[in-house]
């Protein structure tokens, strides 16, 4: 099976659970490369006759989980790069017997468990421990029972791992020939005990102990050698960054008289200094502290006036006779001087703390500031207004009644204002500070706008509806209910109406704007017509017949639907009929006028057919055809069928109508020569109904007595 699915990284789901395996010999680089492949169950697997295991599950990145537990490898002679890089996060191979195992190159390289337990493997034939864990990481690792007897190479066995602490205090080395780079990396190890390495064959131990940079303990035995291994130098913030020996003592408590760093130890160490070397505690300090001097013939300085403290290796105080001191100061003239305090102690050890001495002029200082003022009759100004602060020579505050002022501010008058405060300290400086106090004008104003009011019972104004906007004196907006109105307007009566609008700013300035309101006149109306309809069973009369316009408030026209109409005409029976058209526009004013529809009787006589024989159609009126109508819109005489008399309205509309009570009036008999026309308000018309209604009697009178006589 010589890498049956090398880098088939396509494959994330594969069977293998029930092959028989029984006779393989060899599963060198079996699923090496699979790295999409998620599970493989190989826990059933007989590999008893197998020898050689070497990058079996190499670089199954994305294999969580691996059950080999039951795996028969007595027979396997290298475990090379078997895991290596895999993606498994538990492994158990507590019970696997490695006892004929000789090379062992890589076998956990690169991977990450959470623990790892190998305490009874037996390897007893290892010959080759190179990479065996280089590269992994563990919680924790229990290697102390394995069997290094005939190890020889174990180069970059633990290279880059990490683990906290390994005890390899059972390890046998005394084959080793290669221990290059062999701990190179462990970033994680914080202890580290090598005591048992016997050393004495190794031939390469380059960089064995590089880059260890969280190493604070390490247990040396007398065979171990560690000049030329790299050891690195320990960098912890707050120690000495030198090793000590325990002597006697513990970890946490040293008693080693010595400091060493990792070149002195690897340099000095030999078989008599076999100990748990320690990171030692760095107790030697000096500590001094920055001042100021101001400048001046009378001021004194000595070195000692900025030494703090200081302590010796082993902590005690340090006598300041010790202390060698650099530079000097010169209090005469202002300037910034450095001075070092340097001990060194007894392990060469240099503390060194480094001061400054501010010599520096006079601090006497004085300030102000521009600012600006809205003149008005309430604004106020004084010369602590515009003060900020004044220090003495050494910075501290001075009272402003130590203070000199030259100038004033006029808050009341618009200009630029100079103001100069002036101070001199106790040794003779002055400090000067002029500033500038701009008195500007208000920025207060009223605005508003003339309108115009449509009078009426429902017109409404408020002082709010001509306001436009106010400003106070910086110019931010003001709300209406800080601003006076002075004035109401009358919208019942039209007349023009002067508003006064004024506001007066924080600063005692008024201003103001007059409007005028002006209420005007509705121009709502209303006009219609009187007409004149002759009666008949054919006469029709609308409302909209005697309406001629209607107006709005604004003039505009109005639409029939919203004229109110009350009364009616009666178009068969002759009377005159009083109609009343009124509408009120939007501001409650009402308009009215009354017209008069004249209904009269017709004048065409009944005549019969045939005088001396009359039958059924005796009653029937024989219209004067000589008299037309000249269009359509003109009142029609009736012909010979034997309709009634026809009334035709032209351009009807519709309009609720209001029962009204009937009027007639005396029908005139003067004599006319021409028919009424619809709509006619002319005196003729009253002569003309008065001759056909005499015409129409004089021919009943004639017909009835032709009808007497022959019954008779």
């Amino acid at each position: 099976m010589f890498y049956t699915f090398l880098k088939d990284g396509l494959i994330t789901v594969l069977d293998v659970s029930n092959w028989d395996v029984s006779n393989v010999e060899k599963f060198t680089g079996t699923f090496s490369g699979m790295s999409g492949v998620k599970t493989l169950d190989v826990s059933h697997w007989d590999t008893g006759s197998a020898t050689a295991k070497g990058s079996l599950f190499q670089d199954t990145n994305s294999l969580s989980t691996l059950d080999v537990s039951n795996w028969n490898v007595s027979n396997v002679l290298s475990l090379d790069f078997t895991f290596l890089n895999t993606g498994v996060k538990t492994l158990d191979v507590s019970k696997w017997d490695v006892s004929k195992v000789t090379n062992f190159f890589g076998t956990f390289e690169g991977v990450k468990f959470s623990r790892l337990d190998v305490s009874d493997w037996k390897t007893v034939s290892a010959t080759n421990m190179s990479y065996m864990f280089c590269g992994s990481s563990f919680g924790t690792l229990n290697i102390s029972n394995l069997n290094t007897d005939h190890v020889v190479d174990m180069s970059l066995m633990f290279n880059g791992i990490d683990v906290k602490s390994l005890d390899l205090s059972s390890f046998n080395t005394s084959n080793v020939t290669n221990m290059k780079s062999m701990f190179h990396g462990a970033k994680s190890i914080y202890k580290l005990d090598i005591s048992n390495f016997d050393m004495g064959k190794v031939t390469n131990k380059e960089g064995m102990l590089t880059d260890l940079t969280s190493l604070r303990v390490l247990v040396l035995g007398s065979n171990t050698i560690i000049n030329g291994t790299g050891l690195s130098e320990p960098n912890f913030k707050g120690t000495s960054n030198r090793w000590v020996a325990v002597a006697g003592g513990n970890e946490n408590n040293p008693y080693g008289a010595k400091y060493y760093t990792s070149t002195d130890l690897m340099a000095a160490y030999n078989s008599s200094m076999s100990d748990t070397y320690v990171i030692g505690e760095d107790k030697s300090s000096i500590a001094g502290h920055d001042s100021t001097i101001i400048a001046g013939p009378n001021s004194k300085w000595t070195s000692s006036d900025n030494f703090s403290s200081g302590t010796g290796i082993d902590g005690s105080p340090l006598d300041f006779s010790k202390v060698v001191v650099g530079g000097t100061v010169d209090t005469e003239t202002p300037g910034n001087y450095d001075v070092s305090y340097t001990y060194t102690d007894e392990a060469g050890k240099e503390v060194m703390d480094t001061i400054t001495v501010h010599v520096v002029a006079s601090q006497v200082s004085i300030a102000g500031h521009d600012s600006t003022i809205i003149a008005g009759p309430n604004s106020k100004w004084n010369a602590k207004d515009n003060f900020d602060s004044v220090t003495d020579a050494e910075g501290n505050p001075v009272e402003l009644n130590k203070v000199s002022v030259t100038g004033e501010a006029n808050a009341q008058v618009p200009g630029d204002y100079e103001i100069t405060y002036s101070y001199t300290d106790i040794y003779g400086n002055e400090a000067n500070e002029t500033i500038t106090v701009h008195v500007i004008a208000s920025q207060a104003s009223v605005a508003g706008h003339d309108s115009t009011i449509i009078a009426g019972p429902n017109s409404k104004w408020n002082a709010s509806d001509n306001f436009d906007s106010a400003t106070d004196a910086e110019g931010n907006l003001v709300e209406f209910k800080d601003v006076t109105a002075n004035s109401q307007v009358d919208t019942q009566v039209p007349g023009n109406y002067d508003v006064v609008y004024s506001y007066i700013d924080a600063y005692g300035n008024k201003v103001s704007k007059t409007i005028t309101v002006h209420v005007i006149a509705s121009q709502a109306g209303i006009d219609s017509h009187d007409s004149t309809i002759i009666a008949g069973s054919n006469s029709k009369w609308n409302t909209s017949d005697n309406l001629d316009s209607a107006t709005d408030a604004e003039g505009n026209p109005v639409e029939l639907n919203k004229v109110s109409v009350t009364g009616e005409a009666n178009t068969q029976v002759p009377g005159d009929y009083e109609i009343t058209y009124s509408y009120t526009d939007i501001y409650g004013n009402e308009v009215s006028k009354t017209i008069t529809v004249h209904v009269i009787a017709s004048a065409t006589p009944n005549t019969p057919s045939n005088p001396d024989r009359p039958d059924k159609s005796a009653d029937t009126d024989v219209p004067d055809t000589s008299m037309k109508p000249s269009n359509s819109d003109t009142v029609g005489l009736p012909t010979k069928s034997k309709s009634n008399n026809l009334v035709k309205i032209t351009n009807k509309r519709v309009a609720n109508i209001v029962p009204a009570k009937k009027h007639s009036k005396p029908i005139s008999t003067s004599k006319v020569n021409t028919l009424p026309q619809t709509g006619e308000n002319d005196s003729n018309i009253e002569t003309t109904i008065g001759v056909m209604g005499l015409l129409a009697s004089v021919m009943g009178l004639i017909g009835f007595g032709k009808r007497r006589n022959r019954e008779d």
